[in-house]
């Protein structure tokens, strides 16, 4: 997992054979902002594409009115540079002990953390917006559009996203492959 600082923006790179399972969760705690929720990085690397963080911090203050933006995500002492240039790009990194699996790789298991903080703060956000694909959130999408809190679901990818997902968060679901070029990292060219 390296970074790359060739740019005014920042990417991180993550190969399909890391040792850390990307697991994110953007969470605003100021009362009457936006909630954000994110676990999808791989989703994106396997679309072909890098994700700017930078600019989807952007987007999500400017499109989708995230004020703060707390980042969860399995602490690795040896990816500290990751950490320091994810707070550099506007997040609030929470790291959480990861799992040590039995031959030795290393998962984030920020999926129960980010269901905890998205109903542990239920009372301090007037609206959500998970950034996810997996069908695992269904309960968690449902239970806040059911209590008028769902703002949007954004999926990592329209082909990539779980049917029951879609299904439930139904109109209220954009995908980070229809932002594309809004948020994908571009290498900057030297003359």
């Amino acid at each position: 997992m390296g970074q790359n600082n060739n740019s005014a923006h920042t990417y991180y790179q993550i190969s399909k054979t890391q040792e850390l399972s990307p697991c994110q969760v953007i969470l605003s705690e100021v009362s009457g902002s936006k909630l954000a929720f994110r676990n999808c990085l791989l989703s994106v690397k396997n679309m072909g594409w890098n994700l700017d963080y930078k600019k989807f911090r952007t987007l999500l203050s400017d499109k989708y009115d995230v004020e703060i933006a707390y980042y969860f995500i399995g602490y690795v002492e040896k990816y500290k540079g990751l950490y320091a240039g994810l707070k550099k790009d506007g997040y609030e990194v929470m790291n959480i002990e990861p799992i040590i699996l039995p031959d030795g790789n290393i998962k984030g298991n920020c999926d129960g953390d980010l269901i905890v903080e998205a109903m542990a703060n239920f009372a301090k956000y007037d609206k959500a917006i998970i950034v996810a694909s997996d069908g695992d959130y269904k309960r968690l999408v449902e239970y806040l559009k059911s209590n008028s809190k769902l703002e949007r679901v954004i999926g990592c990818s329209r082909c990539g996203c779980a049917v029951k997902l879609k299904r439930i968060a139904g109109n209220q679901i954009d995908f980070l492959d229809d932002f594309g070029q809004k948020v994908e990292y571009k290498q900057k060219r030297t003359p």
